[in-house]
């Protein structure tokens, strides 16, 4: 009976051990956090955003200052609004913000749409990026909203995209759905070593290799940009909870993540 209590007492400990390696290892692959709760203890404001992985990503409102709402995100604690004209949130490039540093990379958030109708980029000048890392010659990756009405059977497309440093074709993951104005969604890219991946309300929508585009990410010089991605494209909506972390997330911390459960801390 001793030596049954005495294994009992070992396991739990293992176990206790184990949990906490765990959760170090999860805490150490988180490389930004933006609540958006504009919180005093870090001395958020109007134009500052503390990163809350405490990697120094902070992030600055830029141009037309995207609004803080007291209200605003999923659970009703802040978040920040977009106006779709010249708005952006920016976070001074680093090493950890790219999917080649360590050769995985999730970025999760949450979005409200407030716009499916209106005059974007490209050929067609049918689509918006609302989150990127990516500008002349530094090309890494981008989320990218299609209007509604575009000639191309893209409407309302919401795609994860990664690039080459020099552009081209990208590889692409979507999921093209309603969009409902007001309604706010849970997306993830995910960038895994091999494939791209788009997730929505932490379901699994898409995936695509790297080699079906040549894809062969590296590190370039561009900021991260909130709201737009190179300022070519402007996001109307809200964004809230970004989370950025330097490996491929699993299906459960995704889903836990969609259904408001914290990976990383």
């Amino acid at each position: 009976m001793r030596n049954k209590k005495l294994l009992v007492v070992i396991a739990f400990f293992f176990i206790i051990f184990f949990a906490i390696i765990y959760s170090s290892k999860v805490e150490a692959a988180r490389v930004l956090y933006f609540k958006f709760n504009k919180d005093n203890e870090y001395r958020e404001r109007r134009n500052f955003i503390a990163d809350l992985s405490f990697n120094n990503n902070n992030g600055r409102t830029q141009r037309g200052w995207a609004r803080w709402d007291a209200n605003g995100g999923p659970e009703g604690d802040g978040a920040y609004n977009f106006d779709g004209t010249d708005d952006r949130i920016t976070v001074q490039d680093s090493n950890t913000l790219s999917a080649n540093t360590t050769g995985q990379l999730t970025i999760s958030m949450w979005v409200k749409f407030m716009g499916t109708e209106f005059v974007g980029e490209g050929s067609h000048k049918d689509y918006i990026h609302f989150l990127g890392k990516s500008n002349n010659g530094n090309n890494e990756y981008v989320f990218r909203q299609y209007n509604s009405s575009n000639d191309e059977g893209r409407g309302n497309r919401i795609s994860f995209y990664l690039f080459n440093l020099n552009g081209g074709l990208g590889a692409g993951s979507y999921f093209q759905e309603p969009i409902i104005i007001g309604e706010w969604m849970h997306i993830v890219g995910v960038a895994n070593g091999t494939h791209v991946q788009v997730w929505k309300n932490g379901v699994l929508k898409d995936a695509d290799t790297y080699s079906g585009y040549n894809i062969r990410p590296e590190n370039g010089e561009a900021p991260l940009n909130l709201g737009t991605s190179d300022g070519n494209s402007h996001f109307r909506g809200s964004i809230d909870e970004l989370k950025i972390y330097d490996r491929a997330l699993t299906f459960s911390e995704i889903r836990g993540l969609s259904e408001g459960r914290d990976v990383g801390g």
